[in-house]
């Protein structure tokens, strides 16, 4: 149960407005690992809009930092004291230059092509020569224009300056939040 699951992180329970679809902990698990096969000890590696993936990050012998909008999951995170540079900001502005670079970023922005756009173009102003972007996209079946924002995903990724390494189809796993079990529980839906 994703309550649970979230508590036990020490964190909130999300918010709507935040867009936050907290991933599964196998999940977390297997983005870490994947962070680990590209970084070296003291890298620095950025979270674009993924806070619940923050501590499980931080296992890493990595300087992690959050950019993140929520004031409530930075403040969630303050609290738990982990070992992380937390930014609350919005990542439609260019992140200011003295946060430095990173040798990998994680994002999952939400699943609109206007915030892909600006997750990619903030990781392209932030990643260093080389670096890693892991980017959460748009599931084929989420609503009609899917395949059409997949498309526009890896074409804008291209134009800012991004090679294609890698899809990995049904990779990410999610846990609903509240708001949005509440949602289909009064459709009938479980």
């Amino acid at each position: 149960d994703s309550k649970e699951d979230i508590q036990e992180l020490g964190l909130g329970e999300p918010h709507p407005a935040d867009y936050d679809w907290p991933f599964t902990p196998e999940t977390r698990e297997e983005l870490v690992k994947r962070v680990a096969e590209t970084v070296q000890s003291g890298d620095a590696v950025a979270i674009f809009g993924a806070p619940t993936l923050v501590p499980t990050m931080t296992r890493l012998q990595v300087r992690t930092t959050l950019i993140d909008r929520s004031q409530s999951a930075i403040a969630d995170l303050e609290r738990l004291r982990v070992r992380a540079d937390l930014m609350q900001h919005d990542l439609f502005r260019p992140i200011p230059a003295r946060v430095g670079s990173f040798a990998a970023v994680v994002s999952d922005p939400p699943w609109y092509p206007a915030y892909h756009h600006a997750f990619i173009l903030r990781a392209a102003e932030t990643l260093q020569k080389e670096g890693l972007l892991l980017l959460s996209v748009i599931p084929w079946l989420t609503r009609p224009q899917a395949i059409e924002d997949r498309k526009d995903i890896i074409v804008f990724a291209h134009a800012a300056g991004f090679d294609l390494a890698e899809i990995a189809p049904a990779e990410l796993n999610y846990e609903s939040p509240r708001f949005e079990r509440c949602a289909l529980a009064a459709e009938g839906l479980r």
